[in-house]
Formats: structure tokens, C-alpha cells, sequence
């Protein structure tokens, strides 16, 4: 598993999302490293973590879990967006020793929409063999995908393989063969967690709405809600009123 390590402190996990990797926190992980011992992760079939035909809560959970045991780091306090979201929730109700406190970037646990299934298939019939740049393959894919920043975020996904050519740094394959288990969510309502929950939600995005509340207060009955005037990837969009928020929940006192 790969992980990107610094700073002192109590130790602070960061999980990314979907197609994301830990790099696309290195801004944030700079400023949590003034005060915690930083870690960012790339979650299996992303960034620079091995690649795996296998792909769920339930592993990644456990790959998260494993690294924690074996830096001798628990417990820890965790923040993940979306899919990473889902993971660390999963990995506080699984194995409760490992986690401290507890961010939740806007994503609630239930199953969500298939919203990813037109990039994941726009993605996977580009062909990187006749592929010269990567602004060739923003311009193969635009007139699928028209927002210019997801297309942005999606094609730091990109690469140079060994021969010179385009290669995904991403297991592109593994991630649309199990996109279904992705989306959805194992647990139930009738699980619990005392740990001190934030869940941050963008004011314009859907992936946490008001309908979460009562089924997120189930399951961690220590929960508080902040919301950002943002999208889903809030954490860009408003990064100083997303750092802060993070900062005063992990720093508080008990």
C-alpha cells in the first residue's frame, strides 16, 4: 500500500476517492503535517498501491486496517472523501481500535446512484495504443465528458508507460468489473459506532442529503454535520474552509 508520510503529532490518515489517489491531497497533508503525523494513502487500484482483481469495503477496509497495525500508529484519526469516505466508516465499525476520530467528506452510508458508469466506459474505450498526448486524449473524451475539471481530475490518471506510451495508473479493469460493490454500502442501520463523527457535505451536491441524517445518526450517534459551499469536491473548491473545519473537530478537546 502505498502511503506519502509526514509531519509530527497524532497520527492522521487521509483516504481519497474514487479514480483519485493520495496525490491529490499533498496541499492538504502539507497543512495537517504542522500538527499531526500525516498520511496519505493510495487506496488499492489507485495511484501506486498494487492492483487487484478484488476490490471492496470489506479489503479495502482491511488494507487500510493492516497499514495502520503495521506502522504502529493506532489509533488514528481518519479523513476520507467519497468512496475513502466509505471505507473509513466501514473501518471504525469493523475495528473500532483503530480509529480515533472520525471525517466524513461528503458521502453518507448507503448505496448511491450509478453515477460513474458513462466515465468509466468513456474511459475504458480510449485507446491509449494510438494515444500521442494527453491533451489528445482530453479532446477524445470531451465530447462525452464535458465538464472540463472532472475531465482534469480524471486524466492525472495518466501516464507514461515504459514503452513511451499511455498507461493508467489506475486498475481501470478492476474498478469497472467491481463498481457495483463501490457504489453500494454493506452495512446496516442496526450497526454502531461511538466514535466522534464529522461528516462534511458540499451544499451543492447530493451525496449527503438531509434524508442521511437520520440514518447516519443510527449508526454513529456521535455525529455532527458541517456543510461547505461547494460541490463534492469540496475540499478544492473551498480548501481553507474545509482545512479549518477539519482542524477545530480533530483539535478540540473530548
Amino acid at each position: 500500500m502505498h502511503s506519502h508520510r509526514l509531519g509530527t503529532g497524532e497520527p492522521l490518515l487521509i483516504l481519497h476517492g474514487l479514480f483519485g489517489s493520495g496525490d491529490n491531497w499533498r496541499t492538504h497533508a502539507k497543512s495537517f503535517s504542522r500538527d499531526f503525523d500525516t498520511h496519505v494513502l493510495d487506496l488499492r487500484n489507485h495511484g501506486r498501491s498494487a492492483h487487484d482483481s478484488a476490490m471492496s469495503y470489506d479489503l479495502m477496509a482491511a488494507d487500510v486496517g493492516w497499514y495502520i497495525s503495521s506502522e504502529d500508529i493506532a489509533p488514528a484519526h481518519v479523513i476520507g472523501h467519497s468512496m475513502g469516505g466509505k471505507v473509513a466508516m466501514w473501518l471504525a465499525l469493523q475495528n473500532p481500535a483503530l480509529v480515533e476520530k472520525l471525517i466524513v467528506v461528503d458521502i453518507a452510508p448507503r448505496e448511491h446512484p450509478p453515477g460513474h458508469r458513462e466515465i468509466l466506459s468513456t474511459l475504458c474505450d480510449l485507446d491509449l495504443t494510438r494515444l500521442s498526448s494527453r491533451a489528445e486524449a482530453d479532446r477524445l473524451i470531451s465530447s462525452r465528458l464535458p465538464s472540463r475539471r472532472v475531465r482534469e481530475f480524471l486524466l492525472k490518471n495518466l501516464q507514461r508507460g515504459k514503452n513511451g506510451g499511455f498507461e493508467w495508473k489506475m486498475n481501470l479493469p478492476a474498478i469497472r468489473a467491481n463498481y457495483e460493490e463501490i457504489r453500494s454500502w454493506p452495512g446496516t442501520h442496526s450497526m454502531r459506532s461511538d466514535k466522534q463523527a464529522l461528516f462534511v457535505a458540499g451544499s451543492s451536491s447530493d451525496y449527503i442529503t438531509d434524508a442521511d441524517s437520520d440514518a447516519i445518526m443510527e449508526i454513529f450517534p456521535r455525529a455532527r454535520f458541517a456543510d461547505i459551499d461547494a460541490g463534492h469536491w469540496l475540499h478544492v473548491e473551498q480548501p481553507e474552509a474545509f482545512y479549518e473545519l477539519c482542524f477545530n473537530f480533530l483539535t478540540e478537546a473530548d
